[in-house]
């Protein structure tokens, strides 16, 4: 029994062959493609159905899952354009894909829906499940969606994942099954092994400053940071530490690369990331944070009745 795991990059402009030639250098080192799972992740200048057709052309399974992203990277390469596919071959995992569209407007019943899916295959003596979720990524959190998911499938399953993107446009994003290409969709993979299945999450962020208190918020928007406008102060720290001017132009590339951060309550210093982006005529020079699959980040960043310490994040050298 084994199990192979590869990785291919192509910022080819044309969309078939972006997506074969992606394909075909994630499975170059494979005997066969027999019993695989592939993930698709592309930036959203493709003909996504057409990458999609290029991949298929290249390998006979519908065990296919991905969505758009913001950028792409294939070990030290990363790139503003092109398309990845991972593809994970083993004859000790089973997978299960599903879909629920309308995340939007009901998360609670595409959650359902989803864990319907998955919970169908889900044996009663199976201990070692993986749930990887692939949600729209504008939607502004999916907390409801994993509750319900987690009510279907329960606690046995490990849960995973991450929202689709779209180069910081924050307009539409496509999730992908199969051939088919969707939007305000979740899609996701159930992976059961008779092996145990760990997961883990690390980032390469740390503080360049001391926390601040959330003094005020709304909803998902931080307004106030130690009783100041909160944009303000994360500009400020902007130019400080790093001698960067924050405009409107710049700021949703910049955020993205210095989230702000939750410090958490263990001896380890660890933070919470969250990523934070800003619409000036709505916000009113507010930062809205991007909070995506993880229950922790919701319950954490929510301080519309409470106060709450955070701190600017940047990448560590």
């Amino acid at each position: 029994m084994s199990t192979n795991i590869g990785v291919g990059l192509s910022v080819t402009q044309d969309s078939h062959e972006a997506g074969r030639s992606a394909l075909a250098h994630a499975v170059k080192g494979f005997a066969d493609t027999k019993n695989c799972l592939v993930f698709v992740f592309a930036t959203d200048e493709y003909d996504h159905a057409m990458v999609l057709q290029g991949i298929k052309s290249g390998i006979d399974t519908r065990n296919i899952i991905g969505f758009t992203v913001a950028g792409v990277f294939d070990n030290q390469v990363m790139e503003k354009r092109g398309v990845v596919v991972g593809v994970m071959q083993s004859d000790e995992m089973r997978y299960v894909l599903g879909q629920a569209s309308g995340l939007g407007k009901d998360q609670y019943a595409a959650g359902s829906e989803l864990g319907d899916a998955f919970g169908a295959s889900l044996a009663r003596d199976d201990e070692n499940a993986l749930a990887i979720l692939m949600p729209d990524g504008i939607t502004n959190t999916v907390s409801l969606l994993i509750d319900a998911l987690f009510e279907k499938i329960g606690s046995r399953t490990k849960y995973t994942g991450g929202g689709s993107g779209d180069n910081l446009r924050f307009l539409n994003t496509y999730q992908y099954l199969d051939e088919k290409v969707m939007q305000d969709s979740v899609v996701g993979a159930l992976i059961t092994s008779e092996k145990p299945i760990g997961v883990s999450l690390l980032h390469g962020w740390t503080p360049i400053s001391p926390p601040m208190i959330v003094t005020k918020s709304e909803g998902n928007v931080v307004k106030e940071l130690d009783w100041q406008n909160a944009y303000e102060v994360y500009s400020s720290v902007a130019k400080e530490y790093e001698n960067i001017k924050i405009d409107d132009a710049n700021f949703a590339e910049f955020a993205m690369s210095h989230p702000l951060g939750i410090p958490q309550a263990n001896k380890t210093g660890e933070h919470v990331v969250i990523i934070c982006f800003r619409r000036p005529a709505q916000l009113a020079k507010g930062l809205q944070l991007q909070r995506q699959l993880f229950k922790l980040f919701s319950a954490l960043v929510s301080f519309s009745t409470s106060m709450g310490y955070i701190a600017p994040c940047f990448p560590s050298m």
